[in-house]
């Protein structure tokens, strides 16, 4: 997974502000699923980049450490920035939940 990708992907998951109203609530989840869609696409590549880099280690590469280590790194931080994700997702969908219950409450 390119370097920038992987920028992307901590920066979006540390960024989420507290939304304001159902409607930022509701925009904030729709956008945190449509990066959770895309991330989740480049799954792919991690899984290649993983598979390259079991290969060139059972091909006894010269750099196969630092190739272990790379690899390793991807994953660690792809499973990292995961976590995080489905963490906002859980908030967002909270959020949601909340502001029904006051619209709901106001509708009273």
């Amino acid at each position: 997974m390119p370097a920038n990708v992987r920028e992307n992907s901590s920066s979006t998951t540390r960024q989420q502000q507290a939304p304001r109203s159902l409607e930022e609530a509701e925009a904030g989840l729709r956008k945190h699923q449509d990066f959770i869609t895309s991330f989740r696409a480049n799954k792919d590549k991690i899984d290649g980049v993983a598979l390259s880099a079991k290969s060139l280690d059972e091909d006894q590469h010269r750099d196969s450490e630092s190739i272990k280590r790379k690899a390793g790194a991807i994953k660690e931080r792809f499973a990292s920035n995961e976590q995080r994700s489905q963490a906002v997702l859980g908030r967002l969908r909270d959020s949601v939940r909340y502001y029904q219950f006051l619209q709901e409450c106001d509708e009273l």
